[in-house]
């Protein structure tokens, strides 16, 4: 589609745990890279790679799923030379605040990013170790970027909840599992599932993180029809769920794990259509 509208496309894949099959990936290049942290890996391809002037950052568990919604985002950006970025998936837990405005954070999940300015203004993903008086005293990735694209007088817009919900597909929060995995063994963590719990936002995320882990490995397996076996299978990780008191712990859980199974859903529609 992109194509079509006279925009030229390459897709570059950074494979930052070195074991991705390029065969599976024909029309992309695969770079691997160490797994350096997020804003430095973005920072490096950004500058000394990357040479569009406009960027898709996409993270691993973001999917396109209508590619009309990127195609509107660079039809944008193409045109207006004050818009600097369109995020498909801003942060949703904190705010930044300009000229006595609440914003939200743009993110560095899933955007289109107008690369030229980004090197015009000499601005960087990775933050600087300055006090953000308006979250806890720091900047995440991109947000110290995204504040002074806006004191700058660009503009960084964020499309309705509604619109991104139907052109971007994936999860939040799938990382943490496998710094679990390498750091413990299943009996540990099946202790640490069942066992009375103090920290419990920590175990909210931890077993959402899991349960993500799941649903990934089987649209993989389901798009190269290559079996993955997760540490903890989705009903697993249910059956946990189920012997803890009820409460809000446990509610919140459920929704997670339900917002999970939608997305999941969703995803799989899109692969099964493409395939018809």
């Amino acid at each position: 589609m992109l194509i079509r509208h006279g925009f030229g496309l390459k897709f570059l894949i950074v494979d930052c745990c070195g074991k991705l099959d390029p065969r599976n990936f024909p029309i992309a290049t695969i770079e691997k890279f160490i797994n350096d942290t997020h804003p430095h890996k973005l920072d490096f391809f950004f500058r000394r790679y990357i040479r569009s002037g406009l960027v898709l950052i996409c993270d691993d568990d973001c999917f396109i799923v209508s590619p009309q919604i990127i195609l509107g985002a660079a039809k944008d950006l193409t045109k207006d030379e004050g818009l600097a970025a369109i995020s498909f998936f801003p942060r949703p837990d904190w705010w930044l605040t300009v000229n006595n405005e609440r914003i939200r954070p743009m993110g560095s999940y899933c955007l289109v990013v107008n690369r030229n300015i980004i090197l015009k203004e000499k601005l960087q993903f990775q933050s600087p170790k300055i006090v953000n008086p308006y979250n806890n005293g720091i900047y995440d990735t991109a947000d110290y970027m995204n504040e002074q694209l806006l004191t700058r007088g660009y503009r960084v817009n964020l499309p309705d909840e509604q619109e991104r919900s139907i052109g971007i597909g994936g999860f939040r929060g799938s990382s943490i599992w496998k710094a679990l995995e390498w750091g413990c063994s299943k009996n540990e963590l099946i202790k640490y599932f069942l066992k009375p719990f103090s920290y419990e936002y920590h175990l909210r995320h931890n077993l959402k993180s899991f349960y993500i882990a799941a649903k990934v490995m089987d649209l993989y397996s389901n798009v190269f029809k290559e079996k993955i076996e997760p540490m903890f299978t989705d009903i697993e990780l249910q059956q946990f769920v189920q012997t803890y008191p009820e409460g809000e712990l446990k509610d919140g859980i459920k929704q997670d794990l339900e917002w999970v199974d939608k997305s999941h859903r969703q995803l799989l529609e899109v692969i099964n259509a493409a395939k018809s």
